[in-house]
Parts: C-alpha cells; sequence; structure tokens
C-alpha cells in the first residue's frame, strides 16, 4: 500500500495538468497588440513584425537591406520609448497625400501586413477608426 501510494503521488506530479505554460517552452504573448505589455510587445515586434517586414521593404528599397528598430521609431528606439507615430518618419499630409510607387508600397503592402500582425482593424475614413498611415506616421502640419 505504501508504494502503490508513492507511484499514485509520482504519477500525479508527472501528469503535466499542473504545468505552468510559461514553463513549457511554449511562447505565452496574448493574442491581441493590445494585451501585450511593453517587453511582450517589444518581443514581438523583434520576433514577427520584423522579420515580416523586412524582406518585403528591402524588395521595395534595398536601402532597407539593413532596416532595425530605428527605421520605423526613429528617437525613439535609441531612447528605449518607441513610440509612435514617430517624427523619424515622413509627415503625412491629407491634404496633398502621396502619390506613386512609395505611397502604393505602404498602402497596398505595409498596412495591410500591420494591420494583420497588429490584429488590429483597417483605418475606416467614414469612421475615423481604425490603424492607417497615422499608426506610425505623425501628421504634418
Amino acid at each position: 500500500m505504501k508504494y502503490l501510494s508513492i507511484v499514485l503521488l509520482t504519477l500525479a506530479a508527472c501528469s503535466g495538468d499542473d504545468e505552468d505554460p510559461a514553463d513549457s517552452g511554449q511562447p505565452t504573448t496574448p493574442a491581441s497588440w493590445q494585451d501585450m505589455d511593453f517587453d511582450q510587445r517589444a518581443s514581438y515586434m523583434a520576433d514577427v513584425v520584423m522579420p515580416a517586414l523586412q524582406p518585403e521593404f528591402e524588395a521595395y528599397d534595398a536601402r532597407f537591406a539593413d532596416m532595425n528598430c530605428g527605421t520605423c521609431h526613429g528617437a525613439g528606439a535609441d531612447d528605449g520609448t518607441f513610440t509612435m507615430p514617430s517624427d523619424g518618419l515622413y509627415p503625412i499630409d491629407f491634404a496633398a497625400f502621396p502619390t506613386g510607387a512609395g505611397a502604393d508600397f505602404m498602402m497596398d503592402t505595409v498596412t495591410p501586413m500591420m494591420v494583420d500582425l497588429l490584429d488590429e482593424e483597417a483605418f475606416d475614413p467614414k469612421t475615423g477608426a481604425g490603424f492607417g498611415c497615422l499608426g506610425c506616421h505623425p501628421a504634418a502640419g
């Protein structure tokens, strides 16, 4: 009986039912950007967003081969705040909205990817809500 108790306790302890997900080696990132804390967001940006976007930027323009946090976050990458929108990016003037290959790339490739990667709704001009240009770029003037 003594040995049966030891076996049962050992089996219960090794069953894994009460395993802490943080100890499983699996990522414990929340499902959405809004639910992440600062450290989780930093990890997600480094592990998911940058690897997804960097090849797209580099294919658009080879100067993005050395893309890093400062490419989008500007001085926020240096001071550790990573504040967005970033003054290091081109200000968007909606009265004279940019056109051409760069604007098309941002609208057709980058913005939809960011919407998906950040689990956001796409910007709706009718409501003014959602993720769009001003999620990253400052407004001009």
